[in-house]
């Protein structure tokens, strides 16, 4: 297994996106209903959902990016010409 930063913040911000989606969806209905009504969880829900979209979205396309240069690092070691090594023992005298 290969330990990549981006790939377990973008993990746990995509979480983060899912785990607010729904108070930030009921925090957003209570402010188009009554905007005096919105109380500091809602705000922080809303933001914390929105941010971690945006933190999400740009880490996926990093993965997304260094993924696709691993697999041209793999095609291209791989595309190497091969050599035949021989073994040469040594002659006991």
């Amino acid at each position: 297994m290969r330990k990549d930063l981006v790939m377990e913040i973008c993990l746990a911000a995509t979480g983060i996106f899912f785990g607010s989606l729904i108070p930030a969806w009921a925090g957003l209905t209570r402010f188009n209903s009554q905007p005096m009504a919105v109380t500091g969880i809602d705000l922080l829900s809303i933001m914390l959902c929105f941010a971690a979209l945006i933190a999400a979205v740009i880490t996926g396309y990093q993965w997304y990016v260094r993924q696709k240069g691993h697999v041209d690092l793999e095609d291209e070691i791989r595309s190497r010409p091969k050599v035949q090594v021989r073994l040469v023992h040594d002659q006991p005298a």
